[in-house]
């Protein structure tokens, strides 16, 4: 802290050293560049284009106007889930009361300690003379609960000393889905609050802490879910291969060493529990890699290496816009089409879970498992959008 003068620090800085304080290092102390991704850029358009919306513009057209202008995004998949977020939202919305004042991109601060400031924006803010309405809108698949973010209960700290006697209701709107799934609240009450409060000064204190020892230390790197997708991965292994002390001139032997050191034969449960870490780091690192690759390839042709070749490559599809037609064309051709027809795993799955489709599953088909190892959120269950359309 310099003297004198507060230091700002985010929720989602205190996340990320809460997560991995290497992760946390590379990113705040380092400052390394963050590569933008396709999720958080599509995140970006659908809040951008709400706050336009609750402004009284129209979140649509602008929705529109983004996609086409982020090359990261693709028009043809992005642009629809985005229309039906900003839509999804447009038909929800229920304003807390008639006259409640409305605050869009609110910046706010919250005191901590020992001269720390959360300072942060809330996507909406309602106030009327009883009660304020926080509400955060998340773009991702994943629902959980407000008791597994602090966000908004500290957001919650900020409105009750702005807006003192009123209750404070706070409110997650998952725009993927309808408001039967879509919807969190309650009320964020002192205690609800204290406890996030408690929870940003133990990071604050750790993340000063931490400062003060090695960086192997302070900042270690702790593999799961956020490396899926974190952009530095590939100094993370790095990293790691300086702290077995592998010399950098020699990458068989940096490899070596760094399998040897992070993934050794597991002989217990915590052993493999550490090698599934370790795959979401180095799943991540090859991701990194491939897209350097392919931006080099797109920009100069293909890349020979290793006997293998490195580029972009196409394939075409066709879809018959007549079936039915198409179908007596072969068979007046003395064409079987049944002969040769190929179904659509996509298709073929959906219709299946149809009552029709069971049933002849039922009478046609002997059901045969395969077993295969990867990996999938744990207790993951396929979820039903129930947005109605």
């Amino acid at each position: 802290m310099v003297q004198g003068k507060a230091v700002s620090v985010s929720f989602s800085k205190l996340g990320a050293f809460e997560s991995c304080p290497l992760q946390y290092w590379l990113r705040h102390v380092l400052k390394l560049p963050v590569a933008p991704a396709r999720a958080p850029e599509l995140g970006n358009v659908v809040h951008e284009a709400i706050a336009a919306e609750l402004q009284g513009q129209d979140g649509m057209k602008l929705a529109q106007e983004l996609v086409h202008k982020n090359p990261l995004l693709d028009v043809e998949k992005d642009l629809p889930a985005a229309l039906k977020m900003v839509e999804g939202c447009r038909r929800y919305f229920r304003p807390l009361s008639a006259h409640a004042e409305r605050l869009v991109e609110e910046w706010l601060e919250v005191e901590l300690d020992q001269g720390y400031i959360l300072r942060g924006r809330a996507d909406l803010v309602e106030v009327d003379p009883n009660t304020v309405l926080i509400t955060d809108w998340k773009t991702n698949w994943e629902v959980f609960s407000l008791e597994d973010t602090c966000q908004l209960d500290l957001y919650a700290r900020w409105a009750a000393v702005r807006f003192p006697g009123r209750r404070v209701m706070v409110r997650l709107r998952f725009l993927r889905y309808g408001p039967r799934k879509g919807i969190v609240m309650r009320e964020s009450t002192p205690e609800h609050q204290e406890m996030a409060m408690n929870w940003a000064r133990g990071l604050v204190a750790r993340i000063r802490e931490a400062g003060r020892l090695p960086r192997s230390v302070g900042f270690p790197a702790c593999p799961g879910r956020t490396c899926k997708t974190c952009s530095h991965s590939v100094q993370c292994l790095f990293l790691r291969a300086q702290e077995l002390a592998v010399p950098d001139d020699a990458p068989q032997d940096l490899l070596q060493a760094v399998l040897n050191g992070v993934v050794p034969e597991a002989s217990g449960l915590a052993e493999a529990q550490e090698l599934g870490l370790w795959i979401l780091v180095l799943e991540r690192s090859l991701s990194v890699i491939k897209d350097r690759l392919r931006s080099f390839t797109e920009a100069h042709g293909p890349v020979v290496a290793g006997g293998e070749q490195f580029g972009i490559f196409f394939r075409a599809s066709a879809e018959c816009g007549d079936s039915q037609s198409f179908g007596t064309a072969l068979t007046e051709a003395g064409i079987n089409p049944w002969e040769h027809v190929q179904w659509d795993p996509d298709w073929l799955k959906q219709f299946f879970k149809s009552p029709l489709g069971e049933k002849l599953k039922e009478q046609f088909f002997t059901e045969t498992a395969e077993a295969y190892f990867w990996h999938r959120v744990a207790g993951e269950e396929a979820g039903q959008d129930d947005s109605g359309g």
